[in-house]
């Protein structure tokens, strides 16, 4: 349970930024004007930036790459999917 809302905790701390809200705000236009499809592309290709860039960030620092980062990744990639998926059916039935 505690990883669940330390998870939680980080997302939570990504939209306390101006880039988390931006992102989040780009992502609702896109989604306006270009439907859920591509925002689920856009939101791949975020989350495959992200861990690549990690993987730079781990190897310049000299450090061991674990297993943590595909976990991490997968754990993104499912909330980011789900809340999408939650906003497309609030979208078709309300």
């Amino acid at each position: 349970m505690d990883k669940i809302f330390n998870k939680t905790k980080k997302v939570l701390e990504a939209l306390m930024t101006v880039q988390g809200w931006l992102i989040g705000l780009l992502i609702v236009i896109v989604n306006f004007f270009a439907g859920y499809q591509l925002v689920l592309y856009g939101v791949l290709i975020a989350v495959a930036f992200d861990a690549l860039f990690g993987i730079c960030v781990a190897r310049k620092r000299g450090e061991f790459i674990l297993s943590e980062l595909l976990r991490a990744t997968i754990f993104k990639l499912a909330v980011y999917f789900n809340l999408i998926v939650v906003f497309v059916f609030i979208d078709k039935f309300v």
